[in-house]
């Protein structure tokens, strides 16, 4: 099948920016589409008349968003960084600190101060206290109430929730007055003091318990409250809400921390990355945040319009390329081979050429924005550009190369392998960076790129390749047992359904997690973060190859919005919301 090669990649890297013609082009067409501004005059005797004048009016910062948002739950197409501008939780996660702070809650729950209990059997109490204060945007007052009819909905198996596992620990819920909550647990879960609502959320009952009751679980799920009727208790409310075009958002007066600093928060749904770079270039956005750039794209705006002052592009790693090596095909279960294979790929130069040295070269899946990752580098094993290493490693499995230069092994058999990623994404690149450096030491692949979609489409392609697969993933601590847990394997019995594609069974690393899980002391979690990583970096279940960068765009006048540091559904720049302004 054909392919580009990777020496071509490299030659014609300058095409991944616009030409400078195309960009002057691009330019006079923007500007030629703006309305003339009158600009004023400085009087003989003044000072000098800004030729920019702050607009009178409300205070507005205008957002370009990438993802498609259609409801504020936990199913559909949900943008989990709108719902924390709008719906506030029991505790958020700080993107500067990265640590959870009490939001709901006037504090966490704490084994030091009595709110958070262990017992003897195994189970567990959690006690929260309410700020005071608190309302819906419709102006009732809130209730811990509500939050134990959210419970019982999210529960309901026959409503769609994302992540039922938390809601499904929780054995009981009372409420001994409106602002008292106590959670009681079935077992040991060391991240109770962090419920954020992607697990865990109250729902108004003032409008949606008659509805359950009375009309069903679907006549809920499709309630106009998860839309434009939305009512949350966030620092802004919805206004209006156009799913094709934006969402506008208004400060909520009563807000419990204090009325939010901007007046109004305008979201534009722009799905097209030159459409938004438009934008970015013609400061038509304030901020541009989810989904809103490619790589490419993202260095345009900083060349073109952080160079001028004009804002600030910042690339924030927050996901792990990667490359899973199936041992469904037993050439590849041998570690010499899995090693020779990351021995024998250029990540440095991929990393600069492609990235422009704006993304850095991964060794664990784990963010440099957490506490235990220079540990974590230090333990790991590393695996340089070292090609003659490779060679000997696959010579020492029983692979010498052919008359073609493609490796063979005793009985005959080439090592041409399966190789697969989305055809949309800048995955396609890496596999071809890739699979040239992989053919220069004797090993053939054969592209078979589908969508995902189409993958997931039949038990024949999902999670079911023998070969290499490109992709993404989040590494987020908390959500490692989904990516690389036993009980997480695709298997025919389950009809090949699990995250764990790496099929990666090691009872050590199993230990591992559920040490993670168990510990109240902070230091000993690190030691298994460390643990961990060191022991992904030797067995490597998946081939790490560079951090994957997430691109926003902040103007200079706009104050307070931050890069996160990771994925994850608590991991949003909307956190402080509140606190954003514009000068």
């Amino acid at each position: 099948m054909h392919r580009q090669n990777w020496s071509t990649v490299r030659r014609v890297q300058g095409s991944r920016r616009l030409g400078a013609g195309m960009l002057a082009a691009l330019t006079l067409l923007l500007g030629a589409c703006q309305p003339a501004t009158p600009q004023p005059t400085a009087q003989v005797g003044q000072a000098p008349v800004p030729a920019v004048v702050q607009a009178t009016g409300p205070k507005t910062i205008v957002i370009g968003g990438g993802r498609q948002h259609t409801d504020m739950g936990n199913y559909g197409q949900s943008d989990y960084e709108i719902r924390n501008v709008v719906d506030a939780e029991l505790v958020r996660k700080n993107s500067v600190t990265f640590q959870g702070e009490a939001w709901l809650a006037e504090d966490k729950p704490s084994l030091e101060r009595g709110t958070w209990v262990l017992n003897a059997d195994g189970t567990m109490v959690t006690r929260y206290t309410m700020r005071p204060n608190i309302k819906w945007h419709d102006g009732t007052p809130f209730s811990t109430k509500d939050f134990a009819f959210g419970w019982e909905v999210i529960q309901d198996r026959r409503f769609p929730f994302g992540d039922k596992s938390v809601a499904q620990n929780i054995t009981r819920v009372e409420t001994p007055d409106d602002r008292t909550l106590v959670l009681y647990w079935s077992k040991i879960y060391n991240r109770a003091d962090e419920v954020y609502n992607t697990r865990f959320r109250p729902m108004p009952r003032h409008i949606l318990e008659d509805v359950y009751r009375n009309q069903g679980v679907d006549s809920l799920a499709n309630s106009i409250w998860w839309t434009s009727g939305f009512v949350g208790t966030g620092p802004f409310k919805v206004a209006s809400w156009d799913q094709d075009s934006q969402l506008v958002l208004e400060a909520f007066d009563d807000y419990f921390l204090g009325r939010p600093r901007v007046d109004r928060i305008i979201w534009k749904f722009i799905y097209d990355t030159n459409t938004m770079l438009s934008n970015v270039l013609t400061n038509n956005v304030d901020a541009a945040l989810r989904q809103a750039f490619t790589l490419d794209t993202g260095l345009i705006a900083r060349d073109q319009w952080q160079v001028k002052g004009e804002g600030t592009v910042i690339f924030a790693p927050v996901n792990i390329d990667r490359v899973g090596l199936s041992p469904l095909n037993p050439w590849l279960r041998d570690i010499r081979v899995r090693r020779a294979f990351l021995h024998a790929i250029n990540r440095d130069d991929i990393v600069s050429t492609l990235s422009h040295n704006e993304e850095e070269v991964a060794h664990v899946p784990l963010s440099p924005g957490r506490p235990q990752y220079q540990q974590a580098l230090a333990a790991a094993t590393k695996y340089a550009y070292d090609p003659q290493r490779a060679r000997q490693l696959l010579a020492d499995a029983g692979w010498t190369p052919g008359p073609d230069g493609i490796l063979v092994n005793s009985a005959g058999e080439r090592f041409v392998i399966d190789g697969r990623a989305d055809p949309q994404v800048f995955e396609v690149q890496l596999q071809t960076a890739i699979a040239d450096y992989w053919k220069q030491v004797g090993i053939g692949v054969d592209i078979h790129n589908m969508s995902p979609r189409e993958e997931a489409g039949s038990d024949q392609t999902r999670n079911h390749y023998a070969g290499a697969k490109w992709d993404w993933q989040s590494f987020a601590v908390e959500l490692w047992r989904n990516f690389y847990g036993t009980s997480n394997i695709p298997t025919a019995e389950n009809g090949w359904i699990g995250e764990n594609q790496a099929r990666w069974d090691d009872p050590n690393k199993e230990a591992v997690l559920d040490r993670m899980d168990r510990t109240f002391i902070q230091s000993e979690r690190d030691a298994e973060v460390i643990e961990f990583s060191r022991m992904f970096s030797e067995q490597l279940p998946m081939l790490p190859i560079k951090l994957q960068a997430e691109v926003m765009s902040v103007r200079k006048s706009v104050q307070n919005i931050y890069p996160r540091k990771e994925l994850g559904g608590e991991n949003t720049r909307t956190w402080n919301a509140e606190q954003w302004d514009i000068s």
